[in-house]
């Protein structure tokens, strides 16, 4: 399962399994780079809020186990248009 060119304020909504899995975040730049890190990640039965972003020359993510401030606010489903 994945998700291409998931753009700035959009989301999606997974709902997996307990037990660990892989996510693998890509970061092509059309003039100096492409890169990919795999991470571990403990799936269990709280609901986890991931921020992922770019960095200058990285890319990297944060979780959180409760709803971002103004989430609902802020974001929208990536299949969604603003």
């Amino acid at each position: 399962m994945g998700v291409q060119n998931l753009h700035i304020n959009k989301y999606i909504q997974l709902f997996l399994k307990h037990g660990k899995y892989s996510l693998t975040l890509s970061h092509d730049d059309v003039f100096t780079f492409s890169d990919t890190y795999t991470y571990t990640l403990k799936v269990t039965d709280k609901a986890m809020f991931f921020n992922i972003y770019n960095g200058l020359m990285s890319k990297n993510f944060g979780v959180k186990y409760k709803e971002p401030k103004n989430f609902k606010n802020k974001f929208m489903p990536a299949s969604s248009q603003r």
